[in-house]
């Protein structure tokens, strides 16, 4: 098929968006060839997503006409735009659990099923550990264990009816230096929600050195908290340094049981690129699932295309990819994808 060799060459599709036309076309011949343009820039604007379209249809091009709920998301999305336009032999894919044509907006394994049927699934995954309700988890408590929403933890004996006040003791037994009212007026600020006030209490009662230089074994929430007391003057508060590189900044990501910095979560993110070999920042990932780097991926003629305004190929800017206003701003130029002028035409 002309299709599928476009949509793999050397792990790019070098024109997606025209292998899914044509498929389209197969089937619905009697759709305009702006129609189905039009509609596949909408659901999948970005060449990622086109691509991933593209190898699901050319390699099994019923899923757009058998109803089975498998594949990327965009071919429901797909069906969905094009089905008011007249489609005569295209079928909405159905739940894998329930079989309404319903959003798939959740996945089963490699089946597609739609959010009611994903809770239920949850649900029955983890009963509530209070009653054994297998409904929807609303909460978990000190133990990380589900609760439903008639088995708040927080009304347990022993929860506490002020978490906002047991944090605030933990605070105060280092006496940072700050009144009462400020304390509570900060810990309400950054943690809000009385769920977040429990959990943060629960964790400073099962290790309060988490304030004083352990935060990394803590949660997001209790990290927010030390920064926010820091920033409003409290002594005795000491900042979580970065388990890997020992500078003391905010820990924003979890590596391992841990959380580290920003720069030391991307190290552990660096791949060797399978075209130069290069161990760096994946930029893309090839049809295989291989990874790519910003420079082999600019350089590939799969990402190069001919502007409609000057007749140009050179590499899209990643706004033009999505056909969005603004793209090439930076040199005063306007940069039109030929194909994205072809999916203004009318939609009739």
């Amino acid at each position: 098929m002309t299709g599928s060799g476009a949509a793999g060459d050397g792990g790019f599709g070098s024109q997606p968006a025209a292998v899914i036309a044509a498929i389209v076309a197969g089937i619905e011949p009697g759709l305009g060839d702006g129609v189905v343009t039009a509609a596949i820039m909408q659901v999948a604007p970005s060449r990622a997503q086109q691509r991933r379209l593209a190898s699901a249809l050319a390699g099994d091009p019923g899923l757009l006409t058998s109803g089975r709920p498998q594949g990327p998301p965009q071919i429901e999305l797909l069906i969905r735009a094009l089905f008011p336009l007249g489609t005569q032999r295209m079928i909405l894919p159905g739940c894998a659990h329930c079989g309404q044509p319903r959003r798939l907006v959740q996945c089963d394994g490699e089946l597609r099923i739609c959010s009611a049927c994903d809770r239920r699934r949850r649900g029955a995954a983890e009963p509530c550990a209070a009653c054994g309700n297998p409904g929807q988890v609303a909460y978990r408590d000190e133990h990380g264990q589900p609760r439903c929403a008639r088995c708040r933890p927080y009304d347990s004996p022993g929860s506490g009816s002020d978490p906002v006040a047991g944090v605030m003791a933990h605070v105060s037994n280092l006496r940072p230096g700050l009144g009462q009212l400020r304390q509570r007026e900060v810990i309400q600020q950054v943690i809000p929600q009385p769920f977040q006030q429990h959990q943060v209490l629960w964790e400073l009662d099962r290790n309060p050195r988490l304030l004083t230089g352990e935060g990394a074994q803590g949660s997001p929430r209790v990290n927010v908290l030390i920064h926010a007391l820091l920033a409003a003057g409290a002594a005795g508060i000491v900042a979580p340094a970065c388990p890997s590189c020992g500078r003391a900044v905010r820990l924003s990501h979890r590596r391992g049981e841990r959380r580290c910095c920003r720069r030391c979560y991307d190290q552990d993110q660096l791949q060797a690129c399978s075209r130069c070999r290069q161990r760096t920042t994946v930029a893309s990932r090839t049809a295989a699932g291989e990874p790519v780097c910003a420079s082999c991926f600019r350089q590939d003629p799969a990402n190069h295309e001919q502007c409609a305004n000057c007749g140009r190929t050179a590499p899209l800017p990643s706004a033009a990819a999505t056909g969005k206003p603004g793209a090439g701003a930076a040199t005063g130029r306007r940069w039109r994808p030929a194909r994205y002028a072809a999916a203004r035409s009318p939609v009739t």
